[in-house]
């Protein structure tokens, strides 16, 4: 076990690192037809152990603003303007043109 000496260690905001990434990884799924599905869950959990750091550094106001601005970027797929711009919204009007080999229509 490791001492925590001073206002930070480098060794535990290391394992901080470590212990969330192991969460963040098992938070992100294969979905049905191979869709990958939690990324933003995983993402979500690094940023607040990130903004739990700085905090416990003492640096309140930092952090207040990142985990200000991690909400904002988490919330602005659901700003109605910013929709438009989702591509599943025009999916329907498009087709897919590309003819796999013979060999790979063989497999499925």
């Amino acid at each position: 076990v490791t001492a925590v000496v001073g206002r930070s260690s480098p060794q535990a905001i290391a394992g901080v690192i470590t212990g969330i990434g192991f969460i963040g990884g098992g938070v992100v799924f294969h979905g049905e037809g191979g869709l990958i599905k939690g990324v933003t869950t995983a993402g979500a959990v690094f940023a607040v152990a990130g903004v739990g750091v700085v905090v416990g550094m003492g640096h309140l106001w930092l952090g207040a603003l990142t985990a200000g601005l991690v909400l904002l970027v988490l919330e602005l797929r659901n700003v109605p303007v910013l929709r438009l711009l989702d591509a599943r919204r025009y999916e329907a009007r498009f087709r897919d043109d590309y003819e796999p080999p013979a060999e790979v229509r063989r497999r499925r």
